[in-house]
């Protein structure tokens, strides 16, 4: 608790048309959208053809849960509905300081 893991991936446009993504974060085990304590950057935009985009995925747990699975899909448009969509598994385990402090600022 009370710190963040990150984590960096990129996804290549390998046609040649710009493409839209929306990426959304789900529970993964009843798919209602939940994205707490995840946070995934940027979450829609365009891939322009031939680039590709760099997305960061946090986990910043506020507080301990007994599962933290989660699932990012991402909705590309102009996809070949052929193509299976892209789907990343989260985990991760958010664990109790020993020892945590609330103190106010001061000027010393």
């Amino acid at each position: 608790m009370y710190s963040t893991r990150m984590y960096k991936f990129n996804v290549k446009n390998t046609s040649k048309i710009a493409v839209n993504y929306l990426m959304k974060i789900a529970d993964a085990e009843t798919g209602i959208l939940k994205e707490e304590p995840y946070n995934i950057s940027p979450n829609k935009g365009t891939i322009s053809p031939g680039c590709d985009e760099t997305f960061v995925v946090k986990f910043s747990p506020t507080e301990i849960e007994a599962d933290f699975s989660r699932l990012i899909s991402c909705k590309i448009g102009n996809l070949n509905p052929n193509q299976k969509p892209l789907i990343i598994e989260l985990d991760g385990v958010g664990e109790r300081p020993v020892c945590h402090f609330e103190t106010p600022p001061s000027h010393y």
